[in-house]
């Protein structure tokens, strides 16, 4: 790209992202790019076009979210126990399209997560465990019929008094979707 430096005009060397083959939006994302420039788009920096280029780059990244984030990538963080607030966990698309694969080895990305309720003390990792369940029975058509058979639903209502309000918050939504019965009823009507 082009930018004027002082008043000239100064040439930067560049990769066109867009024509690009190779899966790097996952690897930025995985590592936690899109939070680190938009916490640095908040800085004022001296070089003027500096926050245009980082605005320029985290819509680059959001664009691509959603085609770089994989069932196979969600599984191995459920796995790990250590889940963070990666895009996937709010990508309605990856709910949507993915959402068959949690049947996969008897509910094995389930049971993980119930395991992961019944064990972590890490307030971050309860309240993505207790939102994804939420999302698993909005989209799964037998989520709250799975989710009661898996003995979820006790563990997620003992959450809500939880003291970490967020994981609260979220224990009390996860119970919400599983009390609405019908929602694509809801979301044509909202």
């Amino acid at each position: 790209y082009q930018r004027r430096v002082h008043g000239e005009e100064e040439y930067v060397p560049t990769t066109d992202l867009d024509n690009q083959k190779l899966n790097i939006f996952g690897d930025m994302i995985s590592v936690g790019l899109l939070r680190t420039l938009q916490i640095m788009f908040r800085k004022n920096y001296a070089d003027p076009d500096l926050p245009r280029l980082i605005e320029d780059l985290m819509k680059l990244l959001e664009k691509n979210i959603e085609d770089t984030t994989s069932f196979a990538d969600y599984k191995q963080e459920v796995l790990s126990g250590r889940l963070d607030w990666t895009p996937v966990h709010k990508s309605e698309k990856f709910w949507k399209e993915n959402i068959k694969e949690f049947e996969k080895e008897d509910f094995k990305v389930m049971r993980e997560l119930d395991t992961i309720l019944s064990t972590s003390g890490d307030a971050k990792v309860l309240t993505i465990a207790c939102h994804d369940m939420g999302e698993f029975v909005k989209y799964h058509p037998q989520g709250r019929k799975i989710l009661n058979t898996l003995g979820l639903k006790t563990k997620i209502l003992a959450l809500m008094e939880h003291r970490e309000p967020e994981v609260s918050k979220q224990a009390l939504l996860c119970i919400q979707k599983i009390m609405v019965q019908k929602w694509d009823h809801l979301e044509r009507n909202s």
